[in-house]
């Protein structure tokens, strides 16, 4: 078997990249597709104590608009958080 260490490796996909050929998720779109936006706070350990959601609810094409509070009402708990990487 050869050692590929050290070696430089042909790209195979490195040319249809350079000519936008290239195939990626963001490309694949389904009939009845729908998208989802998650806003967090600008503020580094903030207390929220309100969210105005009118906005975003009038806004074209919205389905819906969760928040914590929706999430805690449905009988969740609220969801352990810790820094990334864990040794932070």
């Amino acid at each position: 078997m050869p050692s590929y260490i050290g070696r430089s490796m042909h790209r195979r996909e490195d040319e249809r990249l350079i000519l936008g050929q290239g195939h990626y998720t963001d490309d694949i779109h389904l009939e009845h597709e729908v998208h989802a936006a998650f806003v967090r706070s600008p503020f580094p350990h903030a207390i929220v104590t309100a969210v105005d959601t009118r906005a975003a609810q009038a806004a074209p094409g919205v389905l819906a608009v969760y928040t914590a509070r929706d999430y805690i009402d449905d009988g969740h708990a609220r969801m352990a958080h810790g820094p990334m990487p864990a040794d932070a």
